[in-house]
């Protein structure tokens, strides 16, 4: 009786922990300037988005100062199959957003994304650098 028992709780582990592990983080990459009120007005929605979905990680760079990330902005821009020349630019997945004006407007649009990146399998661009993505079905559905 004992085996079984243990042999239970050990089956009951592995699958409780296998569908932790099989949880991964949603990667949110965000570009931003110092002196820029729309990444200014960016920062504190991020904070929220984040609190909201435990699912995403926000990674930051700063580019208008440091020319690592400046180098890093334009290869994720190329892998996407574009040239970005803005901030804020979010990259979600494969598909950058530009711009923020307000949580109502371009937030909306950001959460869309990063729902829709928390249900799919979401690509993660950094493992994509020096690659583009513009052949791929999921890019190809949303142009």
């Amino acid at each position: 009786m004992k085996k079984w028992l243990l042999f239970l709780f050990v089956i009951l582990f592995l699958i409780s922990s296998s569908s932790v592990l099989a949880q991964k983080k949603v990667p949110v990459y965000f570009f931003y300037g110092e002196e820029c009120p729309h990444c200014a007005a960016a920062k504190p929605f991020l904070s929220d988005l984040q609190k909201k979905y435990p699912e995403i990680t926000v990674e930051s760079y700063e580019i208008i100062s440091n020319k690592s990330n400046m180098d890093l902005f334009f290869s994720m821009s190329a892998a996407c199959g574009i040239k970005v020349k803005a901030v804020p630019t979010f990259f979600i997945g494969h598909k950058p957003l530009i711009g923020f004006d307000s949580a109502e407007r371009k937030g909306k649009e950001i959460e869309k994304q990063v729902q829709r990146g928390i249900k799919e399998e979401c690509v993660d661009l950094m493992d994509h650098l020096g690659m583009n993505l513009t052949s791929c079905p999921a890019a190809e559905e949303e142009r």
